[in-house]
């Protein structure tokens, strides 16, 4: 099959085998993000770079509006063979804001990107700097149909391309309540990076977040959660578990949440009346 038109292309790599088949193995490859002075650099598959560096921006508070972003320039690296110079060697996303991002968010980020994947929190004195500007959410509102939600949930797992051929990676989209349309879509190895693709594709189509609910491939940690909540997204859905850190916060920011969503089930983890 001639995969070079897909959108995820370029998120997986054909290996040999020791046995002298071949598979397609998920990409992972590094891309550094420049905010002026600061710098950040994820493991990501390569591919909807701009979508990860605009839903990063948004989901980690940084900026409020697409406005904001003057532009991204995505500056491909070159192989470490050929140069000796580090900051070319990989690929640079270089970010040029309207106004300098406030320190204080920076240095968050800072402490718990140096964490990523397995920790977020770590290094935070004050959990409620997770969010600073408390929670957005209109109690009750929007709703969404539960025949809605489980034939959007369908959809997105067939949209899985990148999975379906490597079972190595997590994807996530941000979706309408009101009919299920997919706004942004994004795979990745990495569950916060899928989740900053699909909210940067979303948010450059124009998305009203608090009209949204989000679908999840993989476990719903706190991390995404806080990514939801400061888009102003209401309902987050995920085919896997909840921690009991996302529940709380649920709980607390009157979220709805809602696991293990899979052959026509749904375990609602808090609701505030939103699913119908």
């Amino acid at each position: 099959m001639d995969r070079s038109h897909l959108p995820y292309e370029k998120g997986f790599g054909r290996r040999r085998l020791k046995d002298g088949d071949y598979d397609h193995l998920v990409n992972e490859e590094p891309l550094g993000i420049n905010l002026g002075s600061t710098r950040f650099v994820t493991m990501r598959s390569p591919g909807q770079d701009r979508e990860l560096v605009l839903g990063f921006l948004l989901g980690e508070g940084i900026i409020q509006t697409k406005e904001e972003v003057k532009a991204i320039h995505i500056r491909k690296g070159k192989p470490s063979t050929e140069t000796g110079d580090e900051p070319t060697s990989i690929d640079w996303a270089l970010v040029d804001l309207v106004a300098p991002p406030e320190k204080e968010s920076l240095e968050g980020l800072k402490r718990t990107y140096e964490m990523r994947p397995s920790c977020g929190i770590c290094g935070l004195q004050d959990f409620g700097k997770v969010l600073p500007n408390g929670s957005p959410l209109t109690p009750g509102s929007p709703k969404l149909a539960r025949d809605l939600l489980l034939e959007t949930l369908q959809k997105f797992q067939n949209r899985q391309g990148l999975f379906k051929t490597t079972g190595g990676c997590h994807g996530a989209a941000v979706c309408a309540t009101k009919d299920g349309q997919v706004l942004g879509f994004g795979e990745d190895i990495g569950r916060h990076n899928a989740l900053d693709k699909a909210i940067g594709q979303a948010l450059d189509h124009g998305a009203s977040f608090p009209e949204t609910f989000i679908l999840l491939s993989g476990r719903a940690g706190y991390e995404l959660i806080c990514k939801a909540l400061r888009i102003g997204c209401p309902i987050l859905v995920s085919i896997s578990a909840a921690s009991a850190l996302s529940f709380d916060l649920c709980r607390e920011a009157g979220m709805t949440l809602v696991g293990f969503a899979r052959k026509q089930r749904l375990k609602i983890y808090w609701d505030e009346d939103r699913i119908l």
